[in-house]
């Protein structure tokens, strides 16, 4: 909807002006009906009116010394002028001044409205240049701006560019602070985050989305470092504003300052990390680098494996899920993400070793989704979908082998670290070794030494990642009588040495 202005001395005509045609057909909204020229330059300094509409000859300022000044003034409105005189110089005087027409009193309805649906179009069309033009400043300067911030753009591109786009990069402090709102199916464009972080913000900081479509802010100062305080309440007030925009709660996540232009980069990487706190705090937090650094924990947590072992060898879904829970309730808010992500492989790890259905496809195929994951809900929805399928298998499992497989089966998972033959246990189920280890072979798909060895396998594996125990004496703990036969033993199955596949999760040998 276009705004119009309507100014004539004469009441009668003003008062009868929004009668004379359907204005809202054309998209017009008469806003302003004035009767002095004196009063229409007052109201247009003050407010943004489309369409200008003037009689020519007024007591005081005249239509024509109304356009005058509005031009001196830099204001170039369309104006349409209105005159009871058909005098060439009236119309030639008002020409220089870019009007759209010059009609006579009284008006005709169908002059007025072929002028206002020709002006309307060109209204119209500047509206969708200006658009297009600000369209593509704003998709260059995010470019631009993102490029910066990645560190993917020279110093001398950067200036050039910076210089064009109105930004300044000769600063001594930059700091970084990310806008991500939470996932959703609804999808924010980038010019109207944008123009919210714009809006709610300053010209301090400088504000852009990223190829991410990420609210990005950025700070920059000379001088002593900035006022925290002060830096909260600017940076909250565009997140309350992108909030309500977008209808979803919004995580902010703000690097410490850094030193000059490539410091920017740096601290939108620390920003970036800082992210990964979605994990444990609210979805519309703001997190500070300084604050979380100072109280992080980055400890491994304590938790009974066995507890949850029992519960899904028992079959009990339920008791395993409310173990999950507990244990992820139970972690301090302070945690480290990636302590969490460690703590969740690990379980993961675990059921992984009693899914003899898919070992591999159930540990690699929920692995990298759980460490990709910066929701808690999501996370522990992911790992009772494990204990589900765990506890589905053992079910069937049990259910569909030969008896004696499966008891044979669970004696080895309990007892893998003492002496364990194919005789021996053949004994004790009172059935000929050879064919106890076809019938094993047949139901469980690995010969019976294999399964043994693997099992062991995995014992040791736990204790690697979980204790600081010496190689040989791991290899004893699960049943391998020579430290070398476990060692080559292990680098077969695993592809790995004991001492390499330690390093991998920062435990120290001491062997």
């Amino acid at each position: 909807m276009y705004t119009a202005m309507v100014v004539d001395d004469e009441p009668l005509i003003l008062k009868g002006f929004e009668k004379v045609i359907p204005w809202e057909e054309f998209g017009i909204e008469i806003t302003d009906k004035v009767e002095s020229g004196e009063q229409a330059l007052e109201l247009l300094r003050k407010k943004e009116t489309d369409i200008l509409i003037t009689d020519i000859c007024m007591q005081g300022m005249s239509g024509l010394e109304l356009l005058r000044n509005l031009r001196e003034l830099g204001m170039h409105i369309k104006t349409i002028i209105l005159s009871g005189y058909d005098d060439f110089q009236y119309v030639k005087e008002a020409s220089q001044y870019g009007i759209e027409n010059y009609l006579l009193k009284p008006i005709e309805e169908s002059e007025l409205e072929e002028t206002l649906r020709h002006l309307t179009q060109k209204l119209d069309n500047e509206r969708r240049q200006q658009a297009s033009v600000q369209e593509s400043y704003q998709l260059l300067r995010n470019n631009i701006l993102s490029r910066w911030v990645s560190g993917t753009i020279s110093e001398e591109e950067l200036a050039a560019k910076a210089e064009f786009l109105g930004f300044p990069i000769d600063m001594e402090w930059y700091q970084a602070a990310i806008l991500q709102p939470a996932p959703s199916k609804r999808r924010g464009d980038s010019a109207g985050i944008y123009s919210v972080l714009q809006e709610a913000g300053t010209e301090n900081p400088i504000a852009f989305v990223n190829w991410q479509g990420q609210g990005v802010l950025l700070f920059c100062w000379d001088g002593e470092a900035g006022n925290m305080a002060q830096l909260d309440k600017q940076v909250k007030r565009c997140q309350e504003a992108l909030s309500r925009a977008l209808r979803l709660k919004v995580f902010v996540a703000v690097a410490a300052p850094r030193r000059g232009w490539e410091g920017a980069a740096e601290g939108f990487r620390e920003a970036e990390k800082l992210l990964e706190y979605r994990l444990v705090l609210p979805p519309d937090s703001v997190v500070f680098e300084e604050l979380i650094r100072r109280g992080m924990d980055g400890s491994a947590v304590e938790t009974d494996f066995k507890q949850l072992d029992n519960l899904i060898q028992a079959g009990d879904v339920s008791g395993a899920k409310a173990f999950l829970r507990d244990t992820f309730d139970g972690i301090s808010l302070s945690a480290a993400p990636e302590t969490i992500h460690i703590l969740a492989g690990e379980i993961l790890l675990r059921m992984s070793k009693d899914f003899e259905g898919g070992r591999k496809q159930l540990f690699a195929g929920y692995l990298k989704e759980i460490f990709s994951l910066v929701d808690m809900e999501q996370l522990l929805a992911r790992l009772e979908e494990c204990v589900e399928m765990v506890a589905g298998w053992r079910q069937s499992f049990y259910r569909d082998k030969n008896p004696v497989v499966a008891a044979v089966v669970s004696y080895i998972r309990t007892h893998y670290s003492e002496e364990i033959s194919l005789k021996t246990l053949a004994q004790k189920y009172r059935m000929n070794a050879a064919y106890l280890g076809q019938l094993f072979k047949s139901e469980v798909g690995e010969m019976f030494s294999e399964y043994l060895c693997r099992v062991r396998i995995e014992g040791a594996q736990e204790l690697l990642r979980t204790t600081s125990l010496r190689s040989h004496e791991i290899a004893k703990k699960v049943g391998f009588g020579s430290a070398n036969y476990f060692s080559n033993t292990f680098k077969k199955i695993t592809g790995q040495y004991p001492s390499e596949y330690r390093m991998m999760f920062h435990v120290s040998d001491e062997a």
